[in-house]
């Protein structure tokens, strides 16, 4: 995570494998094979000092679905593991993105911030 405090901006990014290439040239041919990621930015901008007003644009994407060549070598969907059939739990509860485990998500956000109260879209 990067925040640029000054220009009120902040970017982040995560990525994971769920399987292991089958060796180092696997890994270079189909990079994609069992990659997930989520990337998103939030910059504020402030719209009037005197009464504390700001307006916050948020963007994030995230990608967990399996790449074309799951016809050939299936990677499993995220959250789930072949042994560990309840997929990552805590105390009974699914851990993971609320889209689910093979599913992409594109949002895009706007919210005024003036005191106390927040109003967005």
């Amino acid at each position: 995570m990067h925040y640029f405090i000054s220009s009120k901006f902040e970017f982040y990014a995560e990525s994971g494998w769920n399987d292991h290439s089958q060796d180092l040239a696997y890994l270079f041919e189909y990079p994609e094979h069992p990659r997930a990621y989520l990337a998103g930015f939030s910059k504020i901008f402030m719209l009037d000092k005197t009464k504390n007003k700001y307006l916050k644009v948020n963007f994030e994407t995230t990608r967990l679905e399996q790449s074309a060549d799951r016809v050939v070598r299936t990677a499993g969907a995220w959250y789930l593991h072949g042994i560990i059939l309840q997929g990552y739990t805590h105390k009974g509860e699914v851990i993971g993105a609320g889209i689910g485990p093979g599913s992409n998500l594109q949002t895009l956000d706007f919210s005024v911030w003036e005191n106390n109260k927040v109003r967005g879209i």
